[in-house]
């Protein structure tokens, strides 16, 4: 009955990994590709997404081991461990520099993209430090002694992340909740003033929408993880609760995006048809 039921969940994890990885995947390809996104916001969403990606690579690999009850290789785990805390810490990154993006936007509308790139590469060089620092004997993180939950190592190298980390998270997301809030107060101003087009009005609102959705997502998130009572990383219910609502988060922001955007919906479909008409077309050409 144990083993049906780390099947059941390993085979649950990577299938959702999968559905996620290509849903940022298709979101960053229409980004890319069509010219109407190649704004400033679009390429920080776009770095977004990549950020999303990379953890759920490893959310799917994990979703095998948790079948297998393996890690396989304690080299390989070490590795992905590196990836996921490293791109969970990049996600935060450019959370900052998409709400200081959508700010300085009304603040200052011209020649603010020095800032943002400034914040973007900041949160690459993050992922990086962090990653070499967590390639150094005892630090790190592993699948859990469970193989249900990727989480720090047992040592005492890791035990310095795990108390840095949540404060440091919490932070941040407060000051995007905060930025947020301010970006609003700008909205509504330029709203009541009938001089500005109302189409980047609803467009504004929607991304605000996103973000508070977001923040009180992940805000729970860091919350439950550190500061829940009985340490439900320590039980396998809870590990499994976790690791399923970090998962989530790495769709949440692409989910969200696609719903609230009509025209990322109509390129993603442009692109679907577009490929689908020249497989059909190859096809033919091969009969």
């Amino acid at each position: 009955m144990e083993r049906l039921f780390f099947v059941i969940i390993g085979t649950f994890y990577f299938l959702l990994a999968l559905l996620l990885f290509g849903l940022n995947g298709l979101v960053f390809l229409t980004l890319i590709i069509h010219k109407e996104f190649k704004t400033k916001t679009y390429r920080i969403i776009a770095n977004l997404c990549v950020a999303c990606m990379m953890q759920l690579f490893v959310f799917a690999i994990g979703g095998i081991m948790t079948i297998c009850r393996s890690v396989f290789n304690h080299y390989l785990d070490r590795v992905l461990g590196v990836i996921i805390q490293s791109s969970w810490l990049l996600y935060v990154g450019i959370t900052l520099t998409l709400a200081i993006d959508r700010l300085l936007i009304f603040v200052c509308s011209k020649n603010y993209s020095v800032i943002t790139t400034t914040f973007l590469t900041l949160s690459w060089l993050l992922w990086l430090l962090n990653a070499i620092g967590m390639c150094f004997p005892g630090h790190g993180a592993t699948y859990s002694r469970d193989k249900v939950l990727w989480t720090y190592a047992d040592n005492k190298g890791a035990a310095v992340f795990i108390a840095i980390e949540p404060y440091c998270e919490i932070g941040i997301f407060c000051a995007v909740f905060v930025i947020y809030l301010i970006a609003f107060g700008y909205l509504v101003k330029v709203k009541l003033s009938s001089t500005h087009d109302i189409g980047s009005i609803k467009t504004e609102l929607r991304i605000f929408v996103v973000a508070v959705i977001s923040f009180t997502y992940e805000a729970s998130y860091i919350a439950y993880s550190y500061w829940a009572p009985g340490n439900p990383s320590r039980h396998v219910p809870s590990e499994v609760v976790l690791n399923f609502v970090w998962m989530l988060e790495c769709g949440m922001f692409a989910s969200l995006t696609v719903i609230m955007s009509g025209s990322l919906r109509r390129g993603m479909k442009k692109m679907v048809c577009r490929k689908n008409t020249i497989s059909s077309v190859h096809a033919i050409h091969t009969q």
